[in-house]
């Protein structure tokens, strides 16, 4: 993502593969956003002024077998300015070509963020 590079992430994904996000509105209420893979690909390989960084960790990492969950807490910032915060959950499986992206779904927060 960082390098804006749209073909290294569609690489990590299964051709189904879906996102979403968990975030609470500006009225407070929790809202589901759900994004095809490829979306979320085509907007990575767009220009765009800043370079969209975001700064994971890997908290717990499951496998059992061809399946695996990983959770890991990030930062996102927008060149050199922070935007928000939360967490992903990936679930992948072990394809013939290596790891690949099965479902993604992320927290968003602008406070609280460690």
């Amino acid at each position: 993502m960082k390098r804006g590079d749209s073909a290294l992430v569609k690489a990590v994904f299964h051709q189904t593969a879906v996102l979403q996000s968990v975030a609470t509105s500006k009225t407070g209420e929790i809202k589901v956003h759900t994004m095809p893979a490829q979306d979320f690909i085509t907007a990575v390989g767009k220009p765009h002024t800043d370079v969209w960084d975001e700064r994971i960790e890997f908290g717990q990492v499951l496998v059992d077998g061809p399946m695996a969950s990983v959770w890991t807490p990030y930062k996102f910032y927008l060149g050199e300015k922070f935007s928000h915060c939360g967490v992903n959950s990936f679930q992948l499986y072990k394809s013939a070509d290596g790891w690949k992206i099965l479902y993604l779904v992320d927290t968003r927060r602008k406070e609280n963020c460690p």
